[in-house]
């Protein structure tokens, strides 16, 4: 999952600049990353967005496997009922579920982190101070994905019960990556820093399952890290 945020990144530098933003602001005054205190990292929205929304486009299990309970269960699709016999193995189209326009707008296919951010309001927040300030950070929050559209750890009881330490990992790791270097494609002879960007996304979208999804050819690209 690293390397497909990574790989993304470094095709979106706007998306670097926007996350590097809230880092500098939470890690003000910090010291090295082995200092720092637990309660930071709740405070790196912005870095569990990239996670979320990698996950969503690209999430490592496509395909999540469940049985219904003893009972029929019905589905209703489309104003029609569909009834499922107790106890039928059923498989969750993770990669279908996760990019319906109906709950991820018409940019579903867009990797968008900032999507998951729900800002407090347009311009301001509360006290008048600007979005540049950097109030607005301790004001944005989440989105909550409507139950069921967003199952890259599964749901209900049976959710991985590393979910959270794979975002404590994950956010960890990026905002240490993001405080003082950013990461850039590095471009063939000749190749424009757009193309270069282009050739990351066209490899990041050429996966396939291998157990768990994975790029097909990793190494028609590399990627450079850069000291701020």
């Amino acid at each position: 999952m690293l390397s497909y945020s990574i790989s993304l990144l470094a095709a979106h530098p706007e998306v670097q600049e926007w996350v590097a933003e809230e880092v500098h602001y939470v890690l003000q005054g910090q010291g090295t990353s082995e200092t720092w205190e637990y309660s930071l990292f709740p405070r790196l929205k912005r870095c569990l967005t990239v996670m979320l929304e990698t996950l969503r486009l690209y999430p490592s299990v496509g395909s999540i496997p469940k049985y219904t309970n003893d009972r029929a269960q019905s589905l209703n699709i489309n104003g029609e009922v569909h009834i499922i016999p107790p106890k039928t193995l059923v498989f969750l189209n993770s990669f279908a579920m996760h990019k319906m326009p109906r709950y991820w707008g018409s940019d579903s296919l867009v990797w968008r982190p900032s999507r998951w951010i729900l800002p407090s309001c347009p311009g301001t927040v509360s006290n008048g101070a600007s979005l540049s300030s950097g109030i607005i950070f301790d004001k944005e929050t989440l989105l909550e994905p409507k139950k069921g559209t967003f199952m890259p750890w599964s749901d209900g009881p049976r959710v991985c019960p590393g979910k959270k330490f794979a975002q404590v990992e994950f956010v960890a790791v990026l905002s240490t990556l993001l405080r003082n270097h950013r990461v850039r494609p590095v471009a063939r002879d000749g190749e424009k820093e757009e193309d270069a960007q282009q050739r990351i996304l066209d490899v990041v979208a050429d996966s396939g399952i291998h157990f768990t999804l994975q790029m097909r050819h990793p190494t028609r690209v590399t990627v450079s890290w850069v000291s701020v």
